[in-house]
């Protein structure tokens, strides 16, 4: 008798403890189809959603692009200058990580060689 009382009283509790987990573990779905709803029906449940393919898509970026557009435009030496600075900036970051990348695997094969260090010949692979 204790134990159906035990469930009787705890079971809401473990409903919301289900619901949560499915709530955390499916929030990028129910977020997808809450933006997708068209209609939604409280009685008899009813709820339609527009298929992803038909979603329509943010126009952030075309504003942005004509933002953009316009501004190019209307400022065409500034923007050549900020090109040419921002691929100059671009090919730095480039060599820079080559050079690190290569420094980091070098790095990793002296700590396994420990105080020892190892031959230049060994070494030249990574001067490559």
């Amino acid at each position: 008798m204790e134990i159906l009382k035990n469930v009787i009283t705890t079971w809401p509790c473990v409903i919301l403890i289900f619901l949560i987990f499915f709530t955390i573990l499916f929030r990028k779905q129910i977020s997808d189809f809450l933006a997708r709803l068209v209609n939604a029906k409280i009685g008899n449940l009813n709820l339609a959603a527009m298929k992803p393919t038909e979603q329509p898509k943010k126009a952030t970026k075309d504003k942005f692009k004509i933002k953009a557009i316009k501004y190019i435009k209307s400022h065409p030496e500034e923007t050549i200058k900020e090109f040419f600075n921002l691929l100059d900036k671009y090919k730095f970051e480039k060599i820079f990580n080559i050079i690190y990348g290569s420094q980091i695997s070098l790095l990793e094969h002296l700590s396994l060689k420990g105080e020892t260090g190892d031959t230049y010949i060994n070494l030249y692979t990574f001067y490559d």
